[in-house]
């Protein structure tokens, strides 16, 4: 290598500086614009007050409308005129100053660091006046509390208008791209040898010496044309490696700003690829999450025009399943669903499209009934980049089938993308997980390459999908990446080829090139994603809600299904469901549910459920009130709104001031019902039967028949138990007295504290090393007997815990194993985790968690780093422990996060984190529950139990005078088979029937016979989670016998 080869690298790097300084040309610099300190509405104009361009503008989430009216040069007459809106603030883009430009109040494009211009009209008028408005946000930075706030001052605001030498920008495009690879490749590469010396020829055929001149200009074109003759023509080709390329913006609904900065940020991003596809033919975007979409028709109708046009083109890809890129942990089964259908449904009635692909590049991991879910919803194919960020273990494969618990598989495609020889690092310093990869990438060599290097299974195909574009904050695709892109799709030596595609022609051809390939290989089971565990706790109160809000959207719709038959169809209010279902789905967003958002979105949230509940809960009441008035007589009508019988522990109001009340059903047998000291009753209703309302005749009685649960001397003694308690509350011994045998190996129920300081994203995280400190919550100050009867007994215990207060109430029941602890905590802790802790004697390998329509086990023990690394798991309601002849299930109202190691089930209960919120300061109400049982799971009843913590059945006092107001139907649909679980009955999306969701929870391939109680014969049925098409069943009379294989989630329509 000679001297002038050595620095070969570090002169091209310069020339293209000097290119890059000389494309703008014929600068005008406005010295005044106009200024008002409010958000842009042509609608109503303001009172303009006069700012100097290149003044200080900006703060904490502050809006202004900047207008400039200018004057274009004459001597830019029939040229292109671009204009540039700069800022200093050069931080994170995502929350830093964006603009959205109007140019005679027609929206042009959104502005932020990345994208700094626009061209504002391809041929110029001389003499014209165009009136530029700007709708301007400051931004709104929140970081960790050793931060000076810096990035919240304002900042600096310029403007200027050019034209563009576009011959040289062409150039400077050709050779960066050359550049940038040949760095890639390293120069003494053949490829980069290759790419050196095509740019050490153009380098010398320029002629610097006079920017502007006729002889610069003449260089430019000799150079440009040597590079296309003799490199791009003759050295350039496909090596058989291709990047597939789709402009796209991640845009978070939600997280460190508010669902009204989304609104904003999706307009800006939005606006700025209509551009980008208006200039560039070869240009394809992508975008997911309909409430997008719906935020920007609101916002723009008639550029959302624009995108119907572009998506009836193919070059606007309207993909990704979900309304919002939804948590796939926290979110129950049938609100996955339900993301599906609002989704697809949307995307389909808007722009005609029918999405195939699961897109969730930044969901904090998988559960394993998705791949069902998906194909049973009309997805083929899954997307993400997430499982990437794994702290510890690298998943063998990006491209490969998925197998969920069901068998059923989906066609995934981790897009590697990333940076050639990049290290990243976390806030510390340190360096992160060398296998991370982007879905905020860049088109540029750097990252192609990188993604190649990067792609796990070069030898099964030889593609790999590349979203390509700023996100988080939205933004999106640059100028800079579709012109590199345009470079790279020659086929530059040493870099894999690109081509612009949707990710759906990409996903056509993977599927088809590696259809029957041995080589492809399967997952089995959820994707957990080793990392962001502390989201199955953090902000404990949102996640109760959205468990609230979900209960009652599956109890309205029931009721009304049920109502309807009596009433007829219109009595059923879809169109409000419909308008709570988005409300929910939206606050499913990965960012917002699991805890990881700023305040405010929290704030938002509560608004919403606070709007919303009480509607639903009243809505839900005068279903009840109108099936109830059809009985007469002084009754408790309660009502089972799920399709299997279940034992429940019920509260009810009623106009009596016995202590005890009998309640007799339609048996004959009488069922006590104990008054609670909030002045309700409570009662055990066994074996309510599915899908229907139910009559309990109540009378008042002094006699109780004497206690069956005992309480002296720090003991109870129930039917099932002795239990022996401390002093401080926790459980010293769990007897079972049927099977004649200690359950705890330890003190129980004991309030566990650990310091929770992990080294990065602190509502996300919990680093493994919190376990290294540990305290105990037992400093009772109050223990009381507050309730016994023929019912229950109930032992309040108060605890003071630094600045906190925790109040919990252990109900041990006279005919039940359940043994609940409802608690009530003021959490007033920093950087602090509270988890609560049974040691059990029961010895297993594994543990089993329910997730969404069934159950995965876990390991118990660290055998492997996979195993180690499972150390916080989720669940969705309960996780069992069992030997097989005996287990212990761990149940939960509103709480995911589980640790069962060594014999000792934990429960997460509350974190404390403190950054981006502290939402998990304040009051906390939830119940959990300890279940013993004979046999495992399965023959426990344990889901039974887990619907009833969560949901008991409701009950209604009536007191309807009269006659019973003619024949009604009582019940609905229901299936006794064992593991068969009716949960969903609801209108029709048509309105053409109604639609019944089941799934078999135990793992068990079962011949099921679902039942349907209606005066009319009906038909029944399968149809898809879409509810598209149908095989009708065959029945004896209306009773039809299907078939579920293990875990399979069967969804009906039923006709009369």
């Amino acid at each position: 290598m000679n001297q002038t080869e050595s620095y070969e690298i570090e002169r091209v790097s310069q020339i293209l500086s000097v290119l890059k300084a000389a494309v703008k040309k014929n600068v005008t610099v406005p010295e005044k614009l106009r200024y008002a300190p409010e958000k842009l509405n042509f609608n109503q104009l303001p009172v303009f007050q006069e700012f100097r361009n290149g003044g200080s503008w900006g703060g904490f989430d502050q809006y202004g409308w900047f207008q400039c009216l200018f004057e274009i040069p004459e001597e830019t007459e029939g040229c292109g005129l671009w204009i540039e809106i700069t800022q200093n603030k050069r931080d994170w883009y995502a929350q830093n100053p964006q603009f959205l430009l109007y140019c005679n109040q027609i929206p042009m494009q959104g502005f932020d660091i990345y994208h700094e211009e626009c061209l504002i009209t391809e041929h110029a008028r001389g003499k014209e006046t165009v009136c530029i408005d700007i709708d301007a946000w400051s931004g709104m930075v929140l970081k960790e509390v050793s931060w000076d706030n810096r990035e919240n001052l304002p900042g600096i605001l310029s403007i200027r208008f050019y034209e563009k030498d576009c011959n040289t920008e062409q150039l400077y495009y050709d050779m960066k791209s050359m550049l940038d690879t040949a760095v890639c490749c390293g120069k003494e590469s053949d490829e980069g040898i290759i790419l050196l010396h095509a740019l050490h020829e153009a380098v010398n055929l320029l002629d610097l010496r006079e920017i502007g001149s006729e002889s610069y200009d003449n260089s430019i074109k000799e150079a440009a044309k040597y590079l296309k003759e003799e490199f791009f023509l003759k050295r350039c080709g496909s090596n058989g490696k291709k990047a597939r390329c789709v402009g796209h913006t991640h845009i978070d609904v939600a997280w460190m700003w508010q669902k009204s900065h989304t609104r904003n940020k999706t307009v800006r991003s939005f606006q700025t690829a209509l551009k980008l596809l208006e200039e560039y033919p070869e240009f394809i975007f992508m975008s997911s999450q309909p409430q997008l979409y719906e935020y920007f028709r609101e916002a723009q109708p008639e550029e959302f025009e624009k995108i119907k046009k572009y998506t009836t083109l193919g070059r606007w890809e309207a993909e990704g399943g979900m309304w919002v890129e939804a948590d796939c942990n926290l979110t129950s089964g049938e609100s996955l669903i339900r993301q599906f259908l609002e989704g697809k449904q949307y995307f389909k009635e808007q722009f005609g499209t029918e999405s195939r692909i699961l897109w969730l590049p930044d969901v904090f991991g998988y559960s394993a009934a998705l791949p069902q879910i998906c194909r049973k919803c009309g997805i083929d194919y899954f997307m993400t980049t997430k499982i990437s960020w794994n702290e510890q273990d690298q998943i063998p494969y990006d491209t490969f089938l998925w197998k969920g618990i069901d068998g059923s598989e989906l066609l995934t495609h981790f897009s590697p993308s990333r940076r050639f020889d990049h290290v990243e690092y976390n806030s510390f310093g340190f360096a992160r997980s060398p296998h991370i990869t982007t879905y905020n990438a860049e088109l540029s060599p750097d990252y192609v390459m990188g993604g190649w290097k990067r792609y796990a299974q070069k030898s099964l195909n030889t593609e790999f999908l590349m979203p390509c574009g700023f996100g988080d904050g939205g933004g999106g695709t640059t100028r800079e990446m579709v012109e590199c892109g345009k470079r790279m799709s020659y086929g530059l030596p040493g870099a894999p080829e690109v081509q612009f595609s949707t990710a759906g022609e990409f996903f056509e051809k993977l599927e088809a090139d590696t259809e029957g390939n041995p080589a492809l290989p399967v997952w089995y089971g959820e994707l957990y994603l080793e990392f962001h565990r502390g989201t199955y706790t953090s902000v404990g109160e949102i996640k109760r809600l959205n468990r609230i809000a979900e209960t009652l959207l599956q109890r309205c719709e029931f009721l009304y299904s049920l109502l309807a038959q009596a009433e007829g169809p219109e009595i059923y209010p879809y169109r409000k469901l419909k308008q709570w279902i988005r409300i929910i789905l939206t606050n499913q967003f990965h960012d917002i549910l699991p805890g990881s958002a700023i305040d405010a979105v929290y704030d938002d949230c509560r608004k919403e459920y606070e709007e919303i509940l009480p509607e639903m809960e009243s809505t839900a009441v005068q279903a009840m009130e109108r099936i109830a008035g059809k009985w007469s007589g002084r009754s408790l009508i309660a009502f089972n709104t799920f399709g299997f019988a279940r034992n429940s522990r019920i509260l009810f109001a009623c106009d009596s001031d016995a202590e005890v009340l009998v309640l007799t059903g339609e048996d004959g047998m009488g069922i006590p019902a104990q008054k609670t000291p909030d002045g309700q009753y409570c009662a055990e209703l066994k074996a309510v039967p599915g899908a229907g309302a139910f009559r309990y005749r109540i009378r008042e009685t002094c006699e109780h028949g004497g206690f069956t649960i005992t309480y002296r001397d720090n003991i109870i003694e129930s039917p099932y138990y002795k239990i022996r308690l401390n002093e401080n509350g926790t459980m010293a011994s769990l007897y079972d007295r049927e099977a004649d045998r200690e359950l705890l190996g330890g003190a129980a129920n004991v309030l566990e504290v650990y310091e929770d300081r992990p080294y990065q994203y602190d509502a996300w995280e919990l680093s493994p090393y919190y376990r290294e400190k540990r305290y105990e919550l037992n400093h009772c100050t109050e223990a009381e007997l507050v309730e016994q009867g023929p019912v229950r007994i109930g032992l309040r215990f108060v605890y003071r815990y630094l600045s906190s207060t925790v109040r919990q109430t252990l109900y041990v029941y006279s005919n039940s194993r359940r043994l609940d602890f409802v608690t009530d905590i003021d959490w007033q802790e920093e950087h602090l985790l509270l988890k609560a802790a049974f040691p059990v004697n029961i010895v297993s390998q594994k543990a089993v968690y329910e997730i969404q329509f069934g159950t995965v086990e876990r390991p118990t023990h660290t055998n492997t780093s996979w195993d180690a690394e499972k150390f916080e798991t989720c669940a969705q309601r309960f996780a069992d422990l069992s030997e097989g002849n005996y287990g212990v299930s761990l149940l939960s109202d509103c709480k995911y996060g589980y640790d069962i190691h060594d014999g000792v089930m934990r429960l997460s209960l509350l974190r404390s984190a403190v950054f981006p919120n502290r939402q998990d300061r304040g009051f906390h109400h939830f119940t959990y529950s300890l279940y013993p049982h004979p046999g495992d799971y399965r023959e426990a009843g344990v889901f039974q139990e887990a619907y009833d913590l969560l949901s008991p059945v409701p009950a209604l006092f009536s007191k309807v005078e009269g006659q019973q107001c003619g024949a009604f139907p009582r019940q609905l649909a229901i299936c006794n088979t064992p593991g068969i679980f009716i949960e969903t009955v609801k209108r029709a999306e048509d309105g053409d029937g109604w639609i019944i969701r089941a799934y078999e929870g135990f793992g068990n391939r079962v011949k099921a016979g679902i039942e349907i109680i209606t005066e009319a014969p009906c038909t029944l049925k399968e149809c898809d989670m879409l509810e598209r098409g149908g095989t009708e069943l065959s029945a004896v009379g209306n009773c039809f016998t299907v078939v579920f294989n293990p875990f399979e989630i069967k969804t009906f329509r039923m006709q009369k």
